[in-house]
């Protein structure tokens, strides 16, 4: 789970990613104009409110947790800095819990791309990443965001029966990925972590915190 999600999050922030070739230009161009029309509204649809429907389920002995849930919301920009990633994910006091829809969305597509790359789709997912990898140089010298990590697998696997076998499979990695995010943000709640931490140490100590509960709560 925490090689999926730190993974996850390097992509969204622009790291490094595995290097090689680009599609062309146009089609990023429109693979962007469909994600502003609500493909990652409908990642949160078929991807995210499964997870938070199951995870509503098993908790519903447990009415702090169960408040909780209905208090989290998603956004679909993510924030602009590293510590914005690392600690920014989360609104503390009465408000809403708000988790980065890109990043969950980043969690399902490098699933997606794993099943891929194990089976006889490795050349198709070695494409994405060549024009990822692109993009990515493309924006980090036009001073812009990176892409969104979003895999449109049906422009890759043209089959319907293995799109629907390789998002079955996927789901193996990234449904606890996902209920692990969300457990883990409302742990900044259940355990008390308001306003900025204070120093580095303190910071660490808290997402490490948060992390150990939401890993109980998942094996509960």
């Amino acid at each position: 789970i925490l090689t999926l999600f730190n993974q996850a999050r390097d992509l969204c922030r622009g790291a490094n990613v595995p290097a090689q070739a680009a599609l062309t230009q146009q089609n990023y161009e429109k693979s962007l104009e469909r994600t502003q029309k609500g493909a990652i509204d409908q990642a949160l649809k078929d991807e995210v409110q499964p997870v938070d429907d199951v995870l509503r389920q098993q908790t519903r002995g447990d009415q702090n947790l169960q408040s909780l849930l209905s208090r989290l919301t998603f956004r679909a920009n993510p924030p602009d800095s590293y510590m914005g990633y690392a600690h920014g994910t989360h609104e503390l006091g009465g408000g809403s819990i708000v988790i980065d829809l890109n990043l969950l969305s980043a969690i399902t597509s490098l699933a997606e791309l794993h099943t891929m790359d194990t089976g006889p789709y490795k050349q198709e997912a070695g494409d994405w990443w060549k024009w990822y990898r692109e993009e990515t140089r493309k924006s980090k010298e036009a001073g812009s965001r990176a892409p969104a990590v979003l895999l449109r697998l049906g422009e890759y696997v043209p089959d319907s029966l293995h799109q629907k076998f390789i998002r079955e499979f996927s789901k193996l990695e990234y449904n606890p990925a996902i209920a692990w995010v969300l457990l883990h943000e409302i742990a900044h709640h259940v355990l008390g972590h308001v306003g900025n931490a204070s120093s580095m140490e303190q910071s660490r100590e808290r997402e490490l915190a948060a992390d150990d509960w939401a890993f109980r709560k998942l094996q509960e």
